[in-house]
């Protein structure tokens, strides 16, 4: 199996491998963590971001939708329009317009539209994700002896400024002090033959075939477009 995680995501694939180690259950030969800090997330850093890019702004606009004295959810448009009287682009608010459901009135559909997910327990859940620090279970995970192969790929996205150096130093440090850890960090500068080589390098014997699980969640950040960061944690 091959397991996936984006943003918050990532460390509900990091809590999952914790659980199956505890368990005793086989874990996926591949985990990739995409654009996921192990660590803590800094708030603070968040809420300066551009606000496409702050997950704690996204989340505030629309929190305060539900305190609007309009009735902004008479239709999917003015849910539309309030967001964008926030200063979130457009692309960004298609994507939480997603999450639009029509209000069911009796036998037939209202206009009205509602979000398919609690805003509050959204909320919750972030805070949750920023105070969860999951770097001492990646350092055991590579220094734990196992008969089985299993790898945890990090992903950065090259814009997203809250990957600080430390970060990509400790997975360096990492590499370097246990032999069955393997590390590639590369820049955004990378050039496309080093990037297929560590594709390669990772990629299952030929003809393989297996089942894929996705992990996503409400933290998800934008504008992240150039060539990604790269860094495997292997047990051999």
């Amino acid at each position: 199996m091959v397991l996936c995680g984006h943003s918050f995501g990532g460390k509900v694939a990091l809590m999952y491998l914790k659980h199956c180690i505890a368990s005793g259950r086989p874990l996926p030969q591949h985990t990739w963590i995409l654009d996921s800090i192990p660590g803590t997330y800094n708030k603070s850093l968040d809420a300066m971001q551009k606000h496409d890019s702050s997950v704690t702004y996204v989340l505030e606009s629309v929190r305060r939708l539900y305190a609007m004295p309009t009735d902004v959810f008479r239709c999917k448009d003015s849910v539309v329009q309030a967001l964008l009287s926030r200063d979130i682009s457009m692309g960004m608010v298609q994507w939480i317009a997603t999450n639009l459901v029509p209000v069911e009135d009796g036998h037939e559909k209202a206009k009205r539209v509602r979000f398919s997910f609690d805003i509050n327990t959204i909320v919750d859940l972030f805070d949750d994700f920023c105070g969860l620090d999951m770097w001492d279970f990646v350092h055991d995970f590579a220094r734990m002896e196992s008969q089985q192969p299993a790898t945890i790929h990090f992903i950065r996205a090259g814009r997203n400024t809250l990957w600080d150096p430390s970060a990509v130093a400790a997975l360096k440090t990492l590499s370097a002090e246990s032999s069955a850890t393997s590390t590639y960090v590369s820049s955004p500068s990378s050039s496309a033959s080093e990037n297929e080589s560590y594709k390669q390098s990772t990629a299952a014997p030929h003809g393989a075939r297996g089942p894929l699980a996705a992990c996503g969640g409400p933290a998800r950040l934008a504008g992240h477009h150039r060539p990604p960061q790269l860094a495997a944690i292997g047990r051999k």
